[in-house]
Protein backbone atom coordinates (compact mmCIF):
# COMPACT_ATOMS: atom_id res chain seq x y z
CA UNK A 1 0.00 0.00 0.00
CA UNK A 2 1.36 3.23 -1.32
CA UNK A 3 0.37 5.68 1.32
CA UNK A 4 1.96 9.39 0.80
CA UNK A 5 3.65 10.47 4.25
CA UNK A 6 2.09 13.20 5.76
CA UNK A 7 4.27 15.24 8.37
CA UNK A 8 3.48 14.94 12.00
CA UNK A 9 1.29 17.85 13.28
CA UNK A 10 0.14 17.42 16.58
CA UNK A 11 -2.84 19.13 17.06
CA UNK A 12 -4.15 18.88 20.49
CA UNK A 13 -0.64 20.36 22.06
CA UNK A 14 -0.49 24.01 22.65
CA UNK A 15 2.86 26.49 22.15
CA UNK A 16 4.88 26.30 25.22
CA UNK A 17 3.88 29.50 27.00
CA UNK A 18 7.76 30.96 28.24
CA UNK A 19 8.51 31.87 24.52
CA UNK A 20 5.75 34.27 23.67
CA UNK A 21 5.99 35.48 27.41
CA UNK A 22 9.69 35.91 26.79
CA UNK A 23 9.04 37.82 23.34
CA UNK A 24 6.57 39.72 25.31
CA UNK A 25 9.11 40.84 27.70
CA UNK A 26 11.73 41.71 25.31
CA UNK A 27 9.17 43.78 23.12
CA UNK A 28 7.75 45.46 26.44
CA UNK A 29 11.84 45.94 27.36
CA UNK A 30 12.18 47.87 24.05
CA UNK A 31 9.25 50.28 23.84
CA UNK A 32 9.75 51.09 27.58
CA UNK A 33 13.86 50.98 27.73
CA UNK A 34 14.70 52.90 24.75
CA UNK A 35 12.63 56.25 25.37
CA UNK A 36 13.61 55.71 28.99
CA UNK A 37 17.38 55.85 28.15
CA UNK A 38 16.50 58.71 25.81
CA UNK A 39 14.71 60.93 27.84
CA UNK A 40 17.08 60.59 30.83
CA UNK A 41 20.13 61.50 27.93
CA UNK A 42 17.85 64.22 26.98
CA UNK A 43 17.05 65.68 30.50
CA UNK A 44 21.04 65.46 31.06
CA UNK A 45 21.74 67.26 28.36
CA UNK A 46 18.98 70.07 28.94
CA UNK A 47 20.37 70.16 32.69
CA UNK A 48 24.45 70.98 31.38
CA UNK A 49 23.27 73.31 28.90
CA UNK A 50 21.52 75.47 30.98
CA UNK A 51 24.07 75.47 33.44
CA UNK A 52 26.52 76.74 30.72
CA UNK A 53 24.16 78.88 29.50
CA UNK A 54 23.39 80.77 32.49
CA UNK A 55 27.15 81.24 33.16
CA UNK A 56 27.17 83.33 30.00
CA UNK A 57 24.07 85.05 30.60
CA UNK A 58 24.58 88.82 30.97
CA UNK A 59 22.63 90.26 33.94
CA UNK A 60 19.33 92.17 32.20
CA UNK A 61 18.22 95.53 33.48
CA UNK A 62 15.63 97.41 32.92
CA UNK A 63 13.24 100.45 34.45
CA UNK A 64 9.76 101.17 34.83
CA UNK A 65 9.13 104.54 34.26
CA UNK A 66 5.47 105.36 35.19
CA UNK A 67 3.49 108.18 34.19
CA UNK A 68 2.37 110.38 36.84
CA UNK A 69 -0.64 112.72 35.36
CA UNK A 70 -2.09 114.77 37.53
CA UNK A 71 -0.52 116.17 40.64
CA UNK A 72 1.63 113.93 42.87
CA UNK A 73 -1.33 113.84 45.73
CA UNK A 74 -3.83 112.51 43.05
CA UNK A 75 -7.24 113.50 42.37
CA UNK A 76 -9.83 114.06 44.70
CA UNK A 77 -11.58 110.54 43.48
CA UNK A 78 -8.40 108.79 43.14
CA UNK A 79 -8.10 106.05 46.44
CA UNK A 80 -5.45 105.66 48.34
CA UNK A 81 -4.51 102.61 46.78
CA UNK A 82 -5.13 103.78 43.07
CA UNK A 83 -2.56 106.74 44.02
CA UNK A 84 -0.54 104.51 45.73
CA UNK A 85 -0.30 102.43 42.36
CA UNK A 86 0.07 105.10 40.22
CA UNK A 87 2.90 106.35 41.40
CA UNK A 88 5.07 103.42 43.00
CA UNK A 89 7.83 103.33 40.46
CA UNK A 90 9.75 99.49 40.00
CA UNK A 91 13.55 99.34 39.19
CA UNK A 92 14.98 96.33 38.04
CA UNK A 93 17.52 93.53 37.10
CA UNK A 94 17.11 89.70 36.20
CA UNK A 95 18.86 86.55 35.16
CA UNK A 96 18.23 82.79 35.52
CA UNK A 97 19.18 80.62 37.79
CA UNK A 98 18.40 76.50 38.31
CA UNK A 99 19.76 75.72 35.74
CA UNK A 100 18.38 78.67 33.49
CA UNK A 101 14.66 77.52 34.32
CA UNK A 102 14.65 80.45 37.02
CA UNK A 103 13.65 83.90 37.01
CA UNK A 104 15.96 85.62 40.02
CA UNK A 105 15.27 89.72 40.25
CA UNK A 106 17.01 92.16 42.39
CA UNK A 107 13.73 94.77 42.66
CA UNK A 108 14.40 98.23 44.00
CA UNK A 109 10.51 99.85 45.14
CA UNK A 110 10.62 103.46 45.44
CA UNK A 111 7.31 104.20 46.91
CA UNK A 112 6.54 108.51 46.70
CA UNK A 113 3.02 108.51 47.47
CA UNK A 114 2.09 109.58 50.77
CA UNK A 115 0.99 105.74 52.04
CA UNK A 116 2.96 103.07 53.50
CA UNK A 117 2.23 99.92 51.25
CA UNK A 118 2.98 96.66 51.40
CA UNK A 119 2.36 93.12 49.92
CA UNK A 120 3.11 93.74 46.64
CA UNK A 121 2.27 92.05 43.73
CA UNK A 122 4.61 91.60 41.03
CA UNK A 123 3.91 90.43 37.16
CA UNK A 124 6.65 90.14 34.47
CA UNK A 125 5.84 89.36 31.12
CA UNK A 126 8.74 87.67 29.12
CA UNK A 127 9.76 87.87 25.39
CA UNK A 128 11.48 86.14 22.79
CA UNK A 129 14.40 87.88 20.88
CA UNK A 130 11.45 87.94 18.28
CA UNK A 131 9.28 90.15 20.23
CA UNK A 132 6.65 87.27 20.80
CA UNK A 133 5.34 87.69 24.04
CA UNK A 134 6.11 83.55 25.44
CA UNK A 135 4.90 83.81 29.21
CA UNK A 136 4.46 85.57 32.42
CA UNK A 137 4.99 85.01 36.10
CA UNK A 138 2.98 86.97 39.06
CA UNK A 139 4.29 86.94 42.46
CA UNK A 140 4.09 88.73 45.62
CA UNK A 141 6.58 90.56 47.42
CA UNK A 142 5.67 90.67 51.48
CA UNK A 143 7.08 93.36 52.63
CA UNK A 144 6.48 97.12 53.90
CA UNK A 145 7.67 100.50 51.75
CA UNK A 146 6.99 103.52 53.50
CA UNK A 147 5.76 106.08 52.15
CA UNK A 148 8.25 108.50 50.57
CA UNK A 149 10.51 105.59 50.98
CA UNK A 150 12.29 102.77 49.05
CA UNK A 151 12.69 99.19 49.45
CA UNK A 152 15.33 96.87 47.75
CA UNK A 153 14.62 93.32 47.57
CA UNK A 154 17.52 90.97 46.04
CA UNK A 155 17.54 87.92 44.61
CA UNK A 156 13.88 86.98 44.72
CA UNK A 157 12.70 83.97 42.83
CA UNK A 158 9.61 84.77 40.22
CA UNK A 159 9.29 81.00 39.19
CA UNK A 160 10.40 78.90 35.94
CA UNK A 161 10.56 81.04 33.23
CA UNK A 162 10.62 79.85 29.28
CA UNK A 163 13.96 79.16 28.10
CA UNK A 164 13.70 81.07 24.84
CA UNK A 165 12.79 84.45 26.97
CA UNK A 166 15.37 86.98 26.48
CA UNK A 167 13.34 90.50 27.45
CA UNK A 168 10.98 90.75 30.32
CA UNK A 169 8.71 93.72 31.49
CA UNK A 170 7.92 93.48 35.39
CA UNK A 171 5.36 95.88 37.25
CA UNK A 172 3.53 96.57 40.07
CA UNK A 173 0.11 95.26 39.77
CA UNK A 174 -1.69 94.85 42.99
CA UNK A 175 -0.54 96.29 46.52
CA UNK A 176 -2.38 97.17 49.98
CA UNK A 177 -2.39 100.52 51.68
CA UNK A 178 -1.35 100.41 55.02
CA UNK A 179 -4.06 101.97 57.26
Amino acid sequence: MNNPQQPYQPTNYPQPQSKSNKKLWIILGVLIGIPTILMSGCVACVAILGVIGSQNQPARTSTRNVSTSGSPSGTLSESPKEAALRLIKLDYKWGTGGFGSIMEADFTIQNPSNYTVKDLEITCTHFANSGTKIDSNTRTIYETVPAKGKKVVKDFNMGFIHSQASKSSCEVTDLEVVQ
